[in-house]
């Protein structure tokens, strides 16, 4: 004989996974399992199609629900902005898909207004993706931090605005992207090396920079701010492109070597140096990428057997 069934089984399940003061404030019966119900309801219509359990949203809506008039917050909650949150913030790719498909278009005047131009659009959208997306080291995405309180495009907007001010604020990097890279790597060397750039020789390599960090394709500029100005780590980047982290120490090896020889070339335009003098000049130029391009060279080449996806 099968024993009996507790009633009201959302309801226990929602104040099992909520913080003790919350649970505290929430009553087991019909008004409480009721509400619980709408929600599912409305987030499932909404998005039928995605991949999470009753089970796994409504802890995930309980763990957001604050202590303070919960059962007032849960009337009011975005259920289905909840529901794709959730999705997101565990990884689902077709979750992530819906969330920028559905969202990002919204908030295309925000992110114009706070960047200085397309680039810096194009750029600011690359990290905001990342931010909200992928987990960086014990901290989950950032996406989890919306609490269903309020559209979630009107979240995403204020995040949006939040980023591009702390990127900003910190000077660590501007929403254009080649003065943060070029900055990023200060110069090295030492003796002859050292005297020879500063001055114009020096000016002039910075420029030289610039222009060919300018002249990437998008994916490598975005590549590059991820390792030098965002300091994200190769998984990082790999979750974000969907490929393995020896694909991405490939794809950054690349980007440096065309911006080094494009460096190269500008500066035997700009500058009456002879070849010895140039080649010096080259040996810092390389010393501000070199560092990195030899621990990413290191790791391709530790992960040679490793089966990789395509770029």
């Amino acid at each position: 004989m099968n024993a009996p069934t507790e009633p009201w089984p959302l309801c226990r399940l929602l104040l099992s996974h909520a913080a003790r003061a919350t649970a505290e404030q929430l009553v087991v019966g019909e008004a409480l399992e009721e509400l619980s119900a709408t929600r599912l309801r409305e987030a499932r219509a909404a998005l039928p199609d995605l991949r999470v359990d009753d089970e796994t949203f409504l802890a995930y809506l309980a763990a957001r629900l604050p202590a303070h008039e919960p059962l007032k917050a849960l009337a009011a909650v975005q259920a289905a902005d909840l529901l794709l949150a959730c999705a997101c913030a565990r990884g689902d790719a077709d979750a992530i898909a819906e969330a920028e498909h559905r969202l990002l278009p919204r908030i295309a005047r925000t992110l114009r207004r706070a960047a200085s131009n397309q680039d810096g659009v194009e750029d600011l959208t690359q990290l905001l993706r990342v931010k909200l997306f992928v987990r960086e080291a014990e901290r989950p995405p950032r996406i989890s931090e919306y609490s269903g309180r309020g559209p979630l495009v009107s979240w995403l907007s204020a995040t949006a605005t939040r980023l591009a001010i702390d990127l900003k604020r910190t000077d660590k990097a501007s929403v254009s992207l080649d003065d943060g890279l070029a900055e990023s790597l200060p110069l090295g060397g030492d003796g002859a090396e050292v005297r020879l750039v500063r001055g114009q020789a020096q000016q002039e390599l910075q420029q030289a920079l610039r222009t060919a960090l300018a002249e990437l394709s998008a994916r490598d500029r975005t590549l590059l701010r991820f390792q030098h100005v965002d300091q994200l780590s190769f998984d990082q980047i790999g979750a974000f492109y969907r490929v393995h982290k020896s694909t991405v120490c490939r794809w950054l090896a690349a980007a440096r070597e065309q911006v080094l020889r494009r460096s190269q070339a500008l500066l035997s335009e700009r500058l009456n140096l002879n070849p010895s003098e140039l080649h010096s000049l080259m040996r810092v130029a390389h010393s501000q990428l070199n560092l990195s391009v030899i621990t990413c060279l290191r790791e391709a080449t530790d992960l040679d057997a490793t089966p990789q996806p395509k770029p």
